[in-house]
């Protein structure tokens, strides 16, 4: 019985055999056949780092595996970006309506303060008469001066309740109004001089657009000067009334030339877009540089180029 079986196992392993020598056949082929394939096809040339201009490339030709950009130098192109970043000018509107807005706000000051330094009168006469009616006008003198825009004290009531009694309180508001308005017709600035990034900005009214040196304009801290050097010229260094009068034009002066920022930056991003990044563009099958070639700065940029293109995308979690 057994003997009757062994040729039957001896033909399953002839069988086994064949066909295992069919399968390292295939193997055999498919391999041989990814090996020519790979041949025929190189993957992309793998670039070093380590190239200096002046030095021999002493790998094989290199060819473009693909097109791509070539980089400029990035401290060149870093350094005209903020070239072009310092030379754009900044943008600032001019408010036509400031100076008529000051003028209105002046006036109505003074008819305040002519209001409220006649119930400071009445105060005081009702005061020294002993009247009954002290409570109330002391109430009324309080509330008038509250509402003013500036806290003035004892000595400055005194000064101008004595302009007001010489009629030199008239003289006075249209004094400040003529000097604001020609500061504004000047130009008034929000913000320090030494914030300005260069000499000259761009300054928009409706449609038209006209650069201006920043030294023609005024700062507030200039306006503090201006204001001092003209009063002093138009009632006397000794005028006790110098002292008030300064507070109140001061605090009426208003900006009238306000920074436009989202027009500053969209004039800064063109600018600055307008800056190549590139110098030209390798074609794919391109010869790069060849065995042997000395490194140009041209070439290396290629290389450099090359080297940027392959690195992979950062992934986005």
């Amino acid at each position: 019985m057994t003997d009757d079986r062994l040729p039957f196992s001896l033909a399953n392993l002839g069988r086994r055999i064949a066909n295992s020598r069919e399968i390292l056949l295939k193997l055999l082929i498919a391999g041989v056949t990814v090996t020519l394939l790979a041949l025929m096809f190189p993957r992309g040339e793998s670039v070093s780092l380590e190239y200096k201009v002046g030095a021999v490339w002493a790998e094989r030709d290199l060819i473009a595996p693909f097109s791509f950009p070539i980089l400029r130098e990035e401290k060149e192109y870093t350094r005209e970006v903020e070239e072009a970043r310092t030379k754009t000018y900044q943008v600032f509107e001019r408010d036509s309506l400031v100076p008529d807005a000051v003028t209105r706000r002046v006036g109505a000051f003074f008819d305040r303060l002519r209001e409220a330094l006649n119930a400071r009168a009445e105060y005081r006469k009702s005061q020294r008469a002993r009247a009954l009616t002290v409570r109330d006008d002391s109430l009324r003198y309080a509330r008038l001066a509250e509402a003013l825009e500036i806290p003035f004290n004892e000595r400055e009531w005194d000064i101008l309740g004595a302009a007001v009694d010489a009629g030199t309180t008239g003289r006075l508001a249209g004094f400040l109004t003529v000097t604001l308005r020609d500061f504004h017709q000047t130009g008034v600035l929000d913000r320090p001089k030494s914030q300005m990034l260069r000499s000259e900005i761009a300054i928009r009214q409706g449609t038209i657009e006209e650069i201006v040196a920043v030294d023609e304009l005024l700062d507030r801290g200039e306006i503090v000067t201006l204001l001092e050097q003209r009063l002093v010229e138009h009632f006397g260094s000794e005028s006790p009334l110098l002292g008030p009068a300064y507070r109140i034009g001061i605090t009426f002066v208003s900006p009238n030339l306000l920074m436009n920022v989202p027009a500053t930056q969209q004039a800064v991003a063109a600018a600055t877009d307008a800056i190549p990044r590139t110098t030209g563009f390798v074609q794919e099958n391109e010869r790069i540089i060849s065995k042997h070639e000395r490194i140009t700065p041209e070439s290396r940029l290629k290389l450099e180029s090359l080297q940027r293109a392959r690195r992979p995308w950062p992934c986005r979690r």
